[in-house]
């Protein structure tokens, strides 16, 4: 997080320690989180708030994500304040990748092999235990938009790992809510393809209808 700067990250300014306790001094965003906004006023059904945040963390993607892949990104994590302002917070799963120019450029995109961010919101290929690369936080924000609109997890009505990982075996996909406009749908279902050598970077997405219309 120290090494960060954007308008949609939450700011660090210090941390200290105080006996055992690391304290760490953030940003305060007085509104709290999505997630918390979402279990007090119900799910955001407008797709113009719900195209804003996208598009706000698309800035992020596409600016930090050729050194950086967050891995944990979910609406409990995206806080905000007053203002509506949005940023993403939460560092404690990302990853930070030195002297890479390209990191889906490789073979298969792979460069970490180790599990990390929130069960139902992770990308089939590290659920499964493969490599996983930028693409990866492609599917949690796909994930996070269906936690959004619908106000539960995007696997909801799954319970646990086993019946999790079973399910992405077989290549099914979350329910996405009919009430969507296609291209919101058409929008979360490219972030959800079960290939991540078919789903979409941030610079791609940008240019998608349901940015752009």
């Amino acid at each position: 997080l120290t090494k960060l700067s954007h308008p949609n990250i939450v700011k660090y300014y210090d941390s200290c320690m105080q006996g055992l306790p690391l304290l760490i001094f953030m940003e305060y965003m007085n509104q709290g989180s999505l997630r918390q906004l979402i279990d007090r006023f119900g799910p955001f059904k407008n797709e113009i708030v719900l195209k804003t945040i996208v598009a706000k963390f698309w800035q992020v993607f596409n600016i930090y994500t050729a050194k950086k892949l967050f891995t944990d990104i979910k609406a409990a994590n995206i806080l905000t304040d007053q203002n509506a302002r949005i940023k993403l917070s939460d560092f404690g799963a990302a990853k930070i990748v030195e002297g890479v120019v390209d990191l889906e450029v490789s073979h298969s995109g792979r460069f970490f092999e180790t599990n990390q961010g929130s069960l139902y919101w992770m990308a089939p290929e590290i659920l499964c235990g493969e490599s996983y690369g930028r693409r990866s936080d492609i599917w949690a924000l796909g994930c996070t938009m269906l936690e959004i609109v619908t106000g539960k997890h995007p696997w909801w009505g799954v319970k646990g790992f086993d019946e999790l990982k079973s399910k992405l075996l077989r290549q099914e996909l979350p329910r996405i809510p009919p009430d969507l406009s296609e291209k919101a749908k058409d929008f979360i279902l490219k972030c959800l393809s079960h290939h991540k050598s078919m789903r979409p970077l941030a610079k791609d997405l940008i240019n998608h209808p349901f940015l752009t219309t």
